[in-house]
C-alpha cells in the first residue's frame, strides 16, 4: 500500500538539495522578522515548485537519452503540472491578493535560473559545474522570498544579500563534493598534499573567491563584520578535509558533516544579523 502512494509522487532525490531549500528561507525569515502566515504559505509553494522541477528534470533526461519521455511519462508530466499550477497559484495570490508586489523580482529571477537548469539538463549536462551552481542559486533563492514575505522595509538590499551570501555558502559544496567523487576510488586516491591540492584546485579556488567577495563586502559594510565568520567552519573544514585527505571518510559521513555545517552557518548568520 505504501509503495503504491509513493509511486505516484515523484520525490525529490537530492539530499543536499534539501537543505539548500529550506535552510536559506529559514535564515531569511528569521532575520527578516520571525514568521508569519504569508510565510507558511510562501514555504508551501517552493515546497511545490520545487517538486515540479524534480519531475520536469526526469522527463527530460529520458527524453536526452532516448529521444522520448519515457515509459512513465503521464506520471511524471501530471507530477509536473500539478505542482507547478498549484505552487504557481501560491504565489500569484501571495502577488495580488497579498499585495507582496516584490516577490516579482525573486520570480523573474527563479523563471531565468529555471530555464537555464532544464536546459542544461536537457543537453545532457546536468552534472556539470554550470548547472549545479544554476541549481544551487534557484534553491538560495528562497532566502529572498522569505524576506519579500516578511514585515521588513528592507527587500532589496537584504533580500540581495541574504541570497547572495546562502548561494554562495552552498556553492562550495558543488566543487568540493566533485574532488571527494573523483578521489573516492582507491586507485585515484591522491598520497602527497601536493596530489591534494592538484585534484582540489577548483575548490581551493572558488573558496579563495569566497574569502575575497566576503572582505570586500565586509570592509563596505554591506554585511555585518559576524556573516563573514558564518563561512569561518566550512572554509576550515574543506580546507582540513584536502590536507587530511577527506577521500577516506564515507558519502554517508560527508552528509551528515555538510548537514551539520550547514545548521551552524544558518545559526551564526542568523545571530549575526540580529547582533
Amino acid at each position: 500500500m505504501a509503495q503504491g502512494r509513493a509511486s505516484l509522487i515523484v520525490i525529490p532525490r537530492e539530499h543536499g538539495a534539501w537543505a539548500m531549500l529550506f535552510v536559506p528561507y529559514i535564515v531569511g525569515a528569521s532575520i527578516a522578522g520571525g514568521f508569519n502566515v504569508y510565510m507558511l504559505a510562501g514555504l508551501a509553494g517552493v515546497l511545490l515548485l520545487f517538486f515540479s522541477r524534480a519531475s520536469l528534470a526526469l522527463l527530460l533526461k529520458s527524453r536526452a537519452v532516448d529521444g522520448s519521455f519515457g515509459p512513465d511519462r503521464l506520471r511524471r508530466w501530471l507530477n509536473f503540472a500539478f505542482f507547478f499550477a498549484t505552487g504557481g497559484a501560491i504565489f500569484l495570490y501571495l502577488v495580488f491578493a497579498g499585495d507582496f508586489w516584490q516577490l516579482g523580482a525573486a520570480a523573474v529571477a527563479g523563471a531565468g535560473l529555471f530555464l537555464v537548469h532544464e536546459l542544461l539538463v536537457w543537453r545532457r549536462r546536468e552534472r556539470s559545474a554550470a548547472a549545479e551552481l544554476t541549481g544551487v542559486a534557484l534553491l538560495t533563492l528562497t532566502a529572498p522570498v522569505a524576506v519579500c514575505l516578511s514585515p521588513s522595509d528592507s527587500y532589496g538590499l537584504l533580500a540581495g544579500m541574504l541570497w547572495l551570501l546562502n548561494a554562495m555558502y552552498f556553492g562550495a559544496s558543488v566543487f568540493y563534493v566533485k574532488m571527494r567523487l573523483r578521489t573516492s576510488a582507491r586507485r585515484r586516491r591522491p598520497g602527497t598534499i601536493r596530489e591534494r591540492l592538484d585534484a582540489a584546485s577548483a575548490s581551493i579556488a572558488y573558496l579563495v573567491g569566497i574569502v575575497i567577495v566576503l572582505l570586500i563586502l565586509s570592509a563596505t559594510e554591506a554585511i555585518p563584520a559576524g556573516a563573514a565568520a558564518a563561512f569561518i567552519p566550512m572554509v576550515s573544514y574543506q580546507a582540513w578535509g584536502v590536507i587530511s585527505g577527506a577521500e577516506y571518510r564515507t558519502l554517508k559521513t560527508e552528509g551528515i558533516a555538510q548537514t551539520v555545517l550547514s545548521v551552524l552557518f544558518a545559526l551564526m548568520l542568523i545571530s549575526a544579523y540580529r547582533m
